[in-house]
């Protein structure tokens, strides 16, 4: 989190960029979701990272409600793939099955933006967040939320923030310090 010009689609794009330099497609795929009207992950989308499943731009709240329900459904085929092994983690899962599986990371930058109204739309986000924090990273499915505000998330579940273990906060105001 933190205000407007405080640095955090600078790092977003620092993380991003990273990861695409460090793994193959084949070892990270991105979902990058974009509220901030397309400004940020434009970029990714015009020069076709190859990392990008999905490059949300101009996204409005049913569309990034409908990239968590697919995450969710990728969650639940690695469950049962896991489960059918026997495996505990994505590594366990590469070892015995021999198979390649990609970590796949969610970045949503304005992520409030799913929860500014307390409706169907937030209520579901929230249950789907919830549940790729709490599960995702034994599947090797990870998020990061990128946020001016953490105020107004009407439906965002304190623990879910409760099970994010990395926080980065930048310059913030009085209310969200």
């Amino acid at each position: 989190a933190g205000k407007t010009g405080s640095g955090k689609s600078t790092l977003l794009h620092v993380l991003i960029t990273s990861a695409a330099l460090w793994y193959s497609p084949d070892e990270l795929q991105l979902y990058l979701v974009d509220f901030k009207k397309g400004v940020e992950f434009r970029t990714y989308a015009a020069n076709r990272l190859p990392h990008a499943r999905v490059v949300a731009i101009e996204t409005d709240r049913e569309f990034g409600l409908a990239v968590l329900r697919r995450l969710d459904q990728e969650l639940t085929h690695r469950g049962d793939l896991f489960r059918a092994l026997g495996v505990q983690s994505l590594p366990d899962y590469r070892e015995q099955s021999g198979k390649p599986m990609a970590r796949t990371l969610l970045v949503i930058d304005e992520f409030q933006e799913l929860f500014v109204e307390d409706d169907q739309v937030a209520q579901e986000s929230s249950l789907l967040l919830d549940r790729l924090v709490r599960q995702g990273r034994a599947f090797g499915m990870h998020v990061l939320l990128g946020s001016q505000t953490l105020g107004g998330a009407y439906s965002l579940a304190r623990t879910t923030m409760g099970q994010m273990n990395v926080r980065i906060a930048l310059q913030c105001d009085e209310m969200d310090s």
